[in-house]
């Protein structure tokens, strides 16, 4: 978060979103980005993801500049909304 931060990325375009893995019940924590129309996941356990590879979590907090508290289901990101994990976009 902090080098995205000195590298110029705003903080209204970054969430932790801390996560629950619904097969094993651990929880881990990842950075969403999302910026210039896309949505990255930077994950220390993955190489670069994208929201759909954590179909099997759980979102249980997320966390914003302006923001903390728990999953809703979805988080704003960068003025737009971004579907938590485990959630799917749509009707």
């Amino acid at each position: 978060y902090l080098a995205l931060r000195l590298l110029g990325v705003p903080e209204t375009a970054m969430a932790v979103l801390v996560l629950r893995d619904r097969n094993t019940g651990r929880d881990h924590a990842v950075l969403v980005v999302r910026e210039e129309g896309r949505t990255v996941v930077l994950d220390n356990l993955r190489e670069l993801a994208r929201l759909e590879d954590y179909a099997a979590y759980r979102s249980l907090l997320t966390l914003t500049a302006e923001v903390a508290g728990p999953a809703d289901g979805r988080s704003r990101v960068a003025g737009g909304s971004v579907p938590s994990a485990g959630t799917r976009e749509g009707p």
